[in-house]
Parts: structure tokens; sequence; C-alpha cells
């Protein structure tokens, strides 16, 4: 349908990231432009040992924060997800 889809930090906010990869192609006409970001495993590592520093009396937030990080995908899997796709 569309001739330009793009997706800001999307696949990072939802609990399904390559269910919205499916849709983002899915509403792309053939031969569109897709831009998709999102920050890899390995991102941002010095401001999230920051915050590990912060929350590391807090076992509920580190946990948290654990979790986010561990879910952020590699660039292997990111691109495995956009061939399913």
């Amino acid at each position: 349908v569309y001739d330009l889809v793009l997706s800001n930090l999307g696949l990072a906010a939802v609990e399904d990231p390559r269910r919205l990869l499916r849709e983002l192609f899915r509403v792309a006409r053939p031969g569109a432009t897709l831009l998709a970001t999102v920050p890899l495993r390995g991102s941002f590592a010095e401001f999230y040992e920051l915050l590990a520093r912060t929350t590391s009396q807090r076992p509920r937030e580190a946990a948290l924060l654990e979790q986010h990080v561990a879910a952020r995908p590699d660039p292997l899997s990111l691109y495995s997800w956009a061939l399913e796709a």
C-alpha cells in the first residue's frame, strides 16, 4: 500500500518486534522503502552501565534493566527477522 514505511524505535517498544516487522513489510507495496531503527545489543553500553550502578541496590529495578538489555537483538537476529518478514 505505502511507498515508504518508517518505524523509529518502534521495534524496541513492542512486546513482539518480529510481528511488528512482518506488519511493516505487509503494508509496504512491492518496491517500497522500509526504514526501521532499533537499538542493537551492545549499543548504549555506557548508559546502561551507569543505570546499573544506580539500580544496584534496588533488586526489582535491576532485574527489569537486565531484562530490557537482554531483549535487544543482535545484528544477525535482526537480519533473520527481516528475512522472515
